[in-house]
């Protein structure tokens, strides 16, 4: 029962759109942050009623297709989600009411009270992310916990993990010594599965003559505390056309009916939004394709 509830959870965000659910959501933390602005500078009556009352329409949407399409689902992140958008609405409507009565104490904290919940609501889709990433690896579950690890046994455990798929000659060059912190190890992990991933798949798709397949990785620290990843293949690469899709949600060029295309994109929005830091790729058809990871190191 276990394995179809999880199937089932993954199927969902899927069809769901992830992205366009976390787009959702930071448009409603977005909104909150303004509404605390408003409060503050002392703004129009009007203008923080019109706030409030865009945020609890999109968090009312979001929790009826919740409450339809996910009825028969039993996952923690789900009721989260639900139980944060059910506290957005209501402290958004303590809100308007305290604010027209003019008790503007109460309005502050009804507001603190909401942009609480507005980030855990966010934070929720991005966690309902990082568990598809994880489904797509079935040695994510040997992790273990993961605790503050140097930057060279995480790309270790990387390329060990996905030996399996692994082809020609992988080469580290770590330019400076450097520990990432046991918040972002994990995540650094699984998201390096996935790029190392689609470069093995791109490699295997390409007949080498004058080169053999190889993979290269690149570690250096910029201004004392900006970690700067490459992932670099010599694999089929990317034409222009494509690689404008490529964080488009559900995008994909895989023929298997398996692959929904959603890694690539929610992994950039893991990377900005978890991890303060950005994902860009570069790559040529024929050549090859660079990933690069950029993030702070605390």
């Amino acid at each position: 029962m276990s394995a179809v509830i999880s199937k089932g959870f993954e199927e969902l965000v899927g069809e769901m759109f992830l992205i366009d659910l976390h787009r959702r959501t930071n448009y409603i933390y977005g909104n909150s942050q303004k509404a605390k602005n408003v409060v503050n500078e002392g703004d129009s009556e009007f203008a923080l009623l019109g706030i409030l009352g865009i945020i609890r329409s999109a968090a009312g949407r979001i929790s009826a297709e919740l409450v339809k399409e996910t009825r028969s689902v039993f996952n923690p992140m789900i009721y989260r989600l639900r139980d944060a958008l059910t506290a957005i609405i209501f402290n958004a409507k303590l809100a308007e009411m305290s604010w027209v009565n003019k008790n503007f104490d109460i309005t502050r904290r009804d507001i603190d009270d909401l942009a609480v919940a507005s980030c855990i609501a966010r934070n929720s889709v991005l966690e309902a992310g990082s568990q598809i990433i994880s489904n797509q690896f079935d040695d994510c579950k040997n992790l273990g916990n993961i605790g503050d690890s140097e930057i060279g046994e995480i790309f270790q455990i990387v390329l060990n993990l996905s030996n399996s798929r692994r082809i020609g000659v992988s080469s580290i060059n770590i330019l400076t010594p450097m520990t990432i912190p046991q918040k972002n190890a994990e995540l650094l992990i699984k998201i390096l599965l996935h790029v190392i991933k689609n470069s093995y798949d791109a490699m295997m798709q390409k007949e080498y003559v004058d080169e053999s397949a190889s993979l290269s990785i690149f570690a250096d620290v910029k201004n004392g505390n900006l970690l700067d990843i490459e992932v670099k293949d010599n694999g089929m690469g990317m034409s222009p056309e494509i690689l404008e899709k490529v964080f488009i949600p559900n995008f994909t060029t895989k023929k298997n009916a398996d692959d929904k295309g959603v890694g690539l994109s929610v992994c950039k929005e893991i990377i900005k939004e978890r991890l303060g830091g950005e994902l860009l790729i570069d790559s040529t058809l024929g050549k090859g394709t660079a990933v690069h990871i950029t993030m702070p190191l605390t």
